[in-house]
């Protein structure tokens, strides 16, 4: 387990692979500063990807427009929304063994 700021991960760690990321940027960054939008669009995160890696990103419910697939390398899943909160779960787009009729449960 890495507790770490968000941008400052692909620096501290460039060559270890997970199953699991469980991100939390700042819901609503200021112009320049790093949030949920940023790190979907942020390639050095592949680089901590396996085949089967799991992104769980948390970010405010009111956040409409996250580049997920083809605008970024992330193909959502699914996303659960707890009040102001949201989880969205997401794979590789680029992964082939992720296939498109995967369930996520």
């Amino acid at each position: 387990m890495l507790v770490a700021e968000v941008a400052r991960v692909p620096e501290q760690l460039p060559s270890v692979k997970f199953d699991f990321i469980l991100a939390d940027p700042p819901y609503h960054p200021a112009d320049g500063e790093y949030g949920g939008r940023e790190l979907l669009l942020d390639e050095r995160w592949m680089n901590f990807c396996g085949d089967r890696t799991l992104l769980a990103l948390e970010h405010s419910t009111d956040t409409l427009d996250l580049p997920w697939s083809p605008r970024s390398p992330w193909r959502l899943l699914r996303k659960r929304s707890f009040g102001i909160r949201s989880v969205s779960f997401a794979k590789r787009s680029d992964n082939p063994a992720v296939m498109e009729t995967e369930e996520f449960v």
